[in-house]
Order: C-alpha cells, then sequence, then structure tokens
C-alpha cells in the first residue's frame, strides 16, 4: 500500500514510465527500419526469375512422381485384392487351393513391402515440394520486397525516429530532474505518512489478537478459563476486557487514517505548488488595498498600498509583476501616486470593473493572478480553467500567500 501511495503522490513516476514505454517503442521501430535498410542493401534479386523457373520445374516433376508413386500403389492394393481372392476359389481342388494362397501371400507380402516404400518416398517427395514452397515464397517476397521498398521514405523515416529517441532521452533526464524535486518537497510529508501506516498495520494487527481473545472468551468452558484470558487481555493491552481494548484500537485507526489522509492531502497540495512555473503575477489592485475586517465586511476596510507595496517589492525579485485597478481606485489613489509608491511601470486603471481584464492578462501557463476574488462568471477563462489564481490571507497588519511562500508584515 506505501509503495502505490508514494507512486501516486509523485506524478512523474508515471510520467517517466510512460517515457520508458515510449523509448522501447522507438527502439523497437528503429531497430526494424535499420534490418530493412540493410536488407535492401543486401538482396540481390536480378536472377531471381531464374530460380524461380527452376523450382516450378522442379516442383512440377515431383508432383508428377508423386501421382506415379499414388498410381502404382493403387494397382498393387488392386492385384492385391485380386489374388486373395483368386486363391479362395470354392471350386478348386485342395491342392490346388494350397498351392495358390501360398503363392497369393508371397504376393501380398511383396505388395504390401512395395506399397510400404512407395508411401515413404511419396512422403520424402511430399517434404520436398513443401520445401520448394518456402523458397518460392521467400523469392517472391524478396521481389516483393525490393520492389516495393522505398529507400528515400525509410530513410526519412528513421531520421525521424532517431530525432523522437534524442526528444525521449532529453525528456527523460528532464522529468528525473522533476521526478527528484519533488521527492526532496516530499520526504518529511513521505516519512509522516510512513509511519503513521506502519502504526496502522500495528494497530489492525493488535486488533486482530483482541478478538481472537474475544472469541477465546466466548467459547470459554468455566471460569478459570475465562479469567485466564482476561489476564492475558490485560498483560498484553492493559485492559482486562477485550470489548474494550477492540472499541479503544478502532477509535484509534480511525485517528491514524484520518491523520494519513490530511498527509496525503497536504503531500498533493505540495507537489501542486512544487510543480508551478511562475513567471509573471497580475495583481487584483482594489483587492489588496482592503483588508476585511470579519465575514460580513464584504469590502474591508480600505489600507492603500499598505501592503502593496511591500508585495510587489518581494514579488519583483522573482516575477514579472503587473498590478491592475478597477477606476473606482481614482477615488483614493491617482495613477502616478501609485506608479511612484509600487516603483513599477506595469499599473493598469481599468476603465470600468477589472475582473474580466486581469483574467485575460493571465492567458499564458506561467502567469497567475493574486486576488481573493473567485471569478466565477468567468468560468471559460484559461487562469480559471487551470486553477491559475493564488488566494492570499490579510490579517492584524500580516499578509501571507501560502502557493508561493509569501509571508510579509505591514
Amino acid at each position: 500500500m506505501q509503495s502505490n501511495i508514494f507512486e501516486n503522490l509523485n506524478p512523474y513516476s508515471a510520467k517517466i514510465s510512460e517515457n520508458s514505454r515510449n523509448t522501447e517503442m522507438a527502439e523497437s521501430k528503429k531497430k526494424k527500419l535499420v534490418e530493412d535498410l540493410k536488407r535492401f542493401e543486401k538482396l540481390d534479386t536480378s536472377d531471381h526469375a531464374s530460380k524461380l523457373d527452376k523450382l516450378t520445374i522442379e516442383l512440377a516433376d515431383l508432383n508428377k512422381k508423386k501421382n506415379s508413386n499414388k498410381s502404382a500403389i493403387s494397382s498393387l492394393i488392386l492385384r492385391d485384392t485380386f489374388s486373395e481372392a483368386s486363391a479362395g476359389f470354392k471350386y478348386n481342388p485342395l491342392r490346388l487351393i494350397i498351392k495358390n494362397r501360398r503363392e497369393a501371400a508371397k504376393q501380398s507380402k511383396e505388395a504390401k513391402e512395395k506399397i510400404g516404400f512407395l508411401r515413404k518416398e511419396i512422403d520424402t517427395i511430399e517434404h520436398q515440394i513443401t520445401t520448394i514452397y518456402i523458397k518460392k515464397s521467400n523469392l517472391i517476397d524478396e521481389v516483393e520486397f525490393k520492389k516495393e521498398f522505398n529507400l528515400d521514405q525509410s530513410k526519412i523515416n528513421l531520421n525521424m525516429v532517431q530525432s523522437q529517441l534524442d526528444k525521449l532521452i532529453i525528456d527523460r533526464a528532464v522529468l528525473f530532474i522533476k521526478f527528484d524535486k519533488i521527492e526532496a518537497v516530499l520526504k518529511t510529508i513521505k516519512d509522516h505518512i510512513k509511519t503513521t501506516q506502519i502504526e496502522i498495520n500495528k494497530t489492525q494487527a493488535d486488533l486482530a489478537t483482541a478478538y481472537d481473545l474475544l472469541e477465546q472468551l466466548e467459547n470459554a468452558a468455566h471460569g478459570g478459563e475465562r479469567k485466564a484470558i482476561h489476564q492475558a487481555c490485560d498483560d498484553v493491552f492493559g485492559y482486562s476486557s477485550p470489548n474494550k481494548v477492540i472499541s479503544n484500537l478502532k477509535v484509534k485507526i480511525q485517528g491514524l487514517e484520518r491523520s494519513l489522509k490530511k498527509y496525503i492531502e497536504r503531500a498533493k497540495q505540495t507537489v501542486i505548488k512544487a510543480e508551478r512555473t511562475i513567471s509573471t503575477v497580475v495583481i487584483d489592485g482594489n483587492n489588496l488595498c482592503h483588508q476585511r475586517q470579519s465575514k460580513n465586511n464584504k469590502d474591508g476596510k480600505f489600507i492603500g498600498l499598505k501592503a502593496l507595496s511591500p508585495l510587489v517589492r518581494k514579488l519583483k525579485q522573482q516575477y514579472t509583476v503587473q498590478v491592475v485597478f478597477d477606476n473606482t481606485i481614482t477615488r483614493s489613489l491617482g495613477l502616478d501616486q501609485i506608479k511612484t509608491s509600487l516603483n513599477i511601470r506595469d499599473v493598469h486603471i481599468v476603465n470600468g470593473a477589472a475582473d474580466e481584464f486581469i483574467l485575460d492578462l493571465a492567458k499564458d501557463q506561467d502567469t497567475y493572478v493574486i486576488s481573493n476574488d473567485r471569478y466565477v462568471e468567468y468560468f471559460d477563462k484559461l487562469a480559471i480553467k487551470e486553477k491559475r489564481v493564488l488566494n492570499y490571507e490579510m490579517f492584524n497588519n500580516n499578509l501571507k500567500i501560502y502557493d508561493i511562500d509569501i509571508d510579509i508584515d505591514f
């Protein structure tokens, strides 16, 4: 079970296996192309027509000989049958009958020997005929292969397969690098998963022991046996009641399984985070200029650029940063003031609502949006489909964006 859990946690396990399968198929295809090219270059079919003519003549001669032998066998069988009938003709005197039967027996023996010889010869001929058919088939195949083989296209195909192999080898190296990166970030979580799974297995074994003690208790013949079983249960588990132990162990297993589920979910989120490639972030400016005081405080308290300025400063160290506002920001801040404070050029105030404009800026796979808006009505935008909107937490003048390891006091 642990092996399956760990393989499923690292998405590059399956990708490496797929790469291996594709490499194996490409190698097989390359081998076949190389073999066909070598065969074409070595194959000389110039005298195949004369070879086929000779084999056809041989075949005709063998079939003629085979048919002749079959006719001879039929004649011998007919003669042998007639001879046996004549030897026993009822009007012959006794002396002649005996003489004729002896003669018939001699002739029958000779006939059977001759028939046996002819049948063996037919078997030999049939084997020779089969061999000739195989030779003819091979010669015809070689002629067809030579005639239909496209040398130029085969060379092109070989180059394509080799290019595919080269790419697969490079891809494999990249996959292993990514695999190792994921393994590194998962190490601590995997240790917890492994420890928890071991504990689950041990507790399940204890549960089986407790059930066994309970069964012994139910089948005990007298009070002395029951007392011994209770004592054995107390020695193993610290409780004398198997029912109590079973109840406790079930609760323990449930707790461990919940922990295991949480570890696995944490691992999946860690993988998603580690797999991200981010080059550009688009910040929903109006969002970051307000700090919610409570769930009912929808818009939140206006804090201006208090959180946004240190955030932009931090993000600029790793990413290209774009900040977009809707035009309601102009009630409190001017564009020049914003640019000066944020110290970036990519600041834009949309003439109206900014949501769609922000999502359109994030159409590339390596561009992410920072906002707490859900953008429900824009379900068709790529950034929404691909889950490239990063949420943040803001509380008591602290800003956290867990997906990109941002933790800022302002």
